[in-house]
């Protein structure tokens, strides 16, 4: 399943709360939201459930929040008139974030799946996007703490909101950013939009290296493994009328799947050559957890794809 490309969080139908709340996984699209013009007190609403003591209601509150940003109703005016909660709210979560934080890589079954952590990032990540709409020095200080997280996917959403400020971003937290699979395309896409594409790290700019990034955060979808591959390798690429295709194989530990743990298979594309390097989704890119040993490279992309053959491409 895939995204529009203008939803930054899934649906909240794909989200129980609050135990077993899903990811959410982020698709591109950073244009300028449209003016707030159906709802314009939704906000104080969600805002008052975010802030409430029972556990359930917060939840209901931030899948509201991650339905008003998917739908773009939202606008820089209607945020700073809560601009003071925003921040309390923020500001609440943070050291609970710094006490979360670990050098461990953040892939299926790590630190980010456990709780509270996964539960107060998923809360941060839709605070720091809010954040971003904020152009106030007090907003800024927030987006600048949140940028020195290690954890990647969190960070991403303090660059991104800086960058939607108009200020100026570290460049070693780009490329920290960068080298994260999940959130590589996403941070180059905001860059993009921001004229600052050039912070994007040289030797991340091929497209290998953007496809393993989409086929990863197709992955990180809440109906696939939810989480980031533990391993993940390129195999090969294969030509098609379509463009070009980039097999892969990963391994993961998410129990949800068939012999967790086993190498499996995925695709991403396919990409047209003369629009290379994208950083947009493929149409085709999926994975459906077939074992790797079950059949050929070309197998897997051919069954991948629905039946349609593709022809392997010469590696270097």
């Amino acid at each position: 399943m895939r995204l529009s490309s203008g939803a930054r969080y899934p649906p909240t139908t794909l989200r129980p709360v609050p135990s077993n709340l899903l990811w959410p996984v982020l698709a591109l699209g950073f244009a300028a939201l449209p003016a707030c013009t159906r709802q314009p007190d939704k906000l104080e609403e969600t805002l008052r459930r975010i802030e409430s003591p029972i556990p359930q209601e917060r939840s209901t509150g931030f899948n509201d929040l991650a339905d008003l940003l998917n739908r773009g109703e939202l606008t820089s005016e209607l945020v700073a008139r809560h601009g003071a909660r925003t921040l309390s709210a923020y500001s609440a979560r943070h050291p609970r974030l710094l006490e979360g934080q670990s050098d461990a890589p953040a892939v299926c079954g790590s630190w980010v799946d456990a709780e509270p952590y996964r539960q107060l990032r998923y809360e941060a990540q839709l605070l720091l996007d809010l954040l971003g709409m904020l152009s106030t020095t007090d907003a800024e200080a927030r987006l600048r703490d949140a940028a020195l997280l290690k954890d990647r996917r969190l960070k991403f959403f303090a660059l991104s909101g800086l960058l939607q400020q108009g200020r100026s971003v570290d460049a070693s937290a780009v490329a920290d950013v960068a080298a994260d699979d999940e959130m590589r395309n996403l941070l180059f896409e905001s860059l993009v939009e921001h004229g600052q594409s050039a912070l994007f790290p040289p030797a991340l700019m091929t497209q290998e290296a953007l496809a393993r990034g989409d086929l990863v955060r197709w992955l990180t979808f809440p109906t696939e493994l939810g989480c980031e591959p533990n391993e993940i390798e390129f195999v090969k690429t294969a030509a098609s009328d379509a463009g070009e295709w980039f097999i892969f194989r990963f391994k993961a530990s998410a129990p949800a799947i068939p012999e967790p743990g086993a190498w499996k298979a995925g695709a991403a594309g396919p990409y047209p050559r003369n629009a290379q390097p994208t950083a947009r989704p493929g149409a085709g890119t999926r994975a459906d957890f077939a074992a790797w040993e079950s059949d050929t490279p070309e197998g897997h992309l051919q069954r991948l794809r629905g039946g349609d053959a593709a022809t392997p491409a010469a590696q270097p």
